[in-house]
């Protein structure tokens, strides 16, 4: 993805995510965290709840899309490439989520942040994923690159913008009030996977592929883990 094409891939994925939402709205009336579900958040989630009150994460969300919904004119929006990003994410989440089940089993390793269980429940979950990819591959990553893209290679502003979004996804979960001791091997775990892994998804396939993929992961994640 160049510095000509992100404008309109992000806004193509910040279309997708809208359903991400609704489910999360949908997840937290029907089902609301329990206390035991809220102590087993992702600490970026509980950060977020902590400032903004339950609905802190559909709304921060609504109004990141908002913003490329009227940065991007729908006209010129690849939609037919961003629906079909949608389905193959979605389909290499559940692909990939029970490939980790049948090699990892129900527990997952302890180098693996702990919130990636069933215990945060439905709509912590999910509101953990959709957090993650509206603030740093809706908001973060597109704005350091077209910083970079203005002085700098298209490949340059591209290695910038990851590395430079996985350090700070990483250190946005030990922030307060949740963050706890820290721990190396979680802090190099967000920094590799979810912070640069997921954000060269973002440049190739594209923002509605690593949108659908990390937030249906966290739809599957709760029945298949412990």
């Amino acid at each position: 993805m160049g510095a000509r094409g992100y404008l309109y891939e992000t806004s193509a994925g910040a279309w997708m995510a809208l359903p991400f939402v609704a489910l999360t709205l949908i997840f937290g009336e029907l089902a609301p965290p329990t206390p035991f579900n809220l102590s087993h958040a992702d600490p970026l989630v509980q950060s977020l709840r902590a400032a903004g009150g339950p609905y802190a994460i559909p709304a921060v969300a609504l109004g990141v899309i908002a913003f490329w919904m009227i940065r991007a004119s729908p006209k010129k929006i690849p939609w037919a490439k961003a629906f079909f990003l949608t389905g193959m994410g979605a389909i290499a989440a559940f692909a990939g989520i029970i490939a980790l089940r049948l090699i990892a089993g129900p527990k997952l390793p302890s180098f693996i942040p702990p919130e990636e269980s069933a215990r945060p429940g439905l709509f912590l979950g999910l509101s953990a994923g959709l957090a993650e990819e509206a603030i740093f591959r809706l908001l973060v990553l597109p704005m350091i690159f077209g910083f970079f893209s203005r002085k700098l290679e298209d490949g340059v502003s591209t290695f910038l913008a990851v590395l430079l979004t996985g350090l700070l996804f990483a250190l946005s979960h030990e922030l307060p009030p949740a963050h706890h001791p820290l721990r190396w091997d979680l802090f190099a775990t967000r920094t590799l996977v979810p912070g640069i892994g997921m954000s060269v998804l973002y440049f190739f396939p594209g923002p509605a592929f690593i949108i659908s993929f990390h937030c249906t992961a966290h739809l599957a994640i709760p029945y298949l883990f412990e």
